[in-house]
């Protein structure tokens, strides 16, 4: 354990190992809320309100069975891995939306997309206590946090 002060939030994000985490997670959540708004967007141009409902239970559906499945799947692998492998199949996913001309494939690509999720996430938590010291864990989860829901007034703007 170190008698050294914490770092502040500006000196986490600045440099190191945390801070390219957090970076990588700005540009992720950014994504993920353009990602939300545009399946919104094209479920209620493809089958109206009820499309809309389907899109949001497809994005809920998948935690309510299956959350602890990828927390198992994240620990039996190598973290890195698969945070980068799950992003590249997030956004491969994302972009395939482009294509989508049925709402059976929108809802298809929300389950897909919130299964990886489901892997990501504890991947990503189970990394952050190993890259800042133990008095900088709170700091570190409210950057995170910060990161995943401050960007949604950008995503809405992209999007």
């Amino acid at each position: 354990m170190s008698d050294r002060p914490p770092r502040t939030a500006l000196a986490l994000i600045r440099s190191g190992p945390f801070s390219r985490l957090w970076r990588a997670g700005l540009i992720s959540s950014t994504g993920d809320w353009v990602a939300i708004l545009a399946t919104l967007s094209l479920a209620e141009e493809l089958a109206g309100g009820g499309g809309v409902v389907l899109a949001l239970v497809s994005r809920i559906l998948p935690g309510l069975f299956f959350a602890a499945v990828g927390g198992v799947i994240a620990d039996r692998l190598n973290r890195k891995i698969v945070m980068m492998t799950v992003e590249i199949g997030r956004a491969a996913l994302v972009f395939s939306l482009a294509f989508a001309e049925s709402i059976a494939y929108l809802v298809l690509v929300n389950l897909a997309l919130e299964a990886l999720t489901l892997v990501f996430q504890p991947a990503k938590e189970a990394t952050v206590p190993n890259l800042v010291r133990r008095n900088e864990l709170v700091q570190a989860n409210s950057l995170s946090l910060s990161a995943a829901y401050g960007t949604f007034p950008l995503g809405a703007a992209l999007f």
